[in-house]
């Protein structure tokens, strides 16, 4: 499994020449956006898809029922962004990805919406709440989106331990859940369909 990922501060300020790397059907979605971050971390995302599929592979994405965008026949990947960060994970099985960044918030709160009760528990029980709740909330995304459901998937749903030996369901759903070391105040996560395997990361400079 590989993971690309680009900063979206890495662009230059004018992102003509980057745009015009695209179709103007893509170029239009990205132009659509009203804040100026929303757009970067768009391009960020179709950059590295024609990064990794070629320019032309808009037209050869579907999406489920559920809404998540897929290449028949051809390697499974799942986009994330947040910050000035967008990751794309690419495998050959069913695979999710989730980066998020550390904000400020009632995390004890919000657990109780997101978390199922063993994880809130666990939560208030532990020593470093913000890098904890990350990293609980980017593994439970990642396997919501990994088995391709999303957000129609409660996330209170299902449980997740941090342990010694790495993060591991509380029951068997026949995915391997991850976290990536990557930059300060950021958690990336991502859920793999069976086993684990070795996981590259690369820093994509457009």
């Amino acid at each position: 499994m590989k993971i690309f990922y680009c900063n979206i501060q890495d662009f230059p300020s004018d992102t003509t020449s980057l745009l015009q790397r695209l179709p103007q059907s893509q170029r239009s979605k990205i132009n659509s956006f009203l804040r100026p971050e929303d757009k970067l971390r768009c391009l960020g995302g179709r950059l590295l898809l024609t990064h990794c599929f070629g320019a032309d592979y808009d037209s050869r994405v579907f999406y489920n029922a559920y809404g998540k965008p897929f290449i028949k026949d051809g390697l499974c990947f799942n986009l994330s962004h947040s910050g000035d960060y967008v990751v794309l994970a690419l495998s050959a099985r069913a695979v999710g990805v989730d980066i998020q960044y550390h904000e400020d918030g009632d995390y004890i709160s919000l657990s109780r919406i997101a978390f199922h009760v063993s994880e809130q528990q666990y939560l208030k029980s532990c020593g470093q709440l913000k890098e904890t709740f990350y990293s609980l909330w980017s593994l439970k995304e990642s396997y919501m989106k990994a088995v391709g459901m999303g957000f129609s998937m409660p996330s209170s749903s299902f449980s997740i331990s941090l342990t010694e030996n790495g993060p591991q369901f509380d029951t068997d759903t026949g995915y391997t859940p991850l976290l990536i070391p990557f930059y300060l105040e950021y958690s990336l996560a991502v859920c793999l369909k069976g086993g684990a395997e070795n996981v590259e990361v690369e820093n994509v400079q457009f």
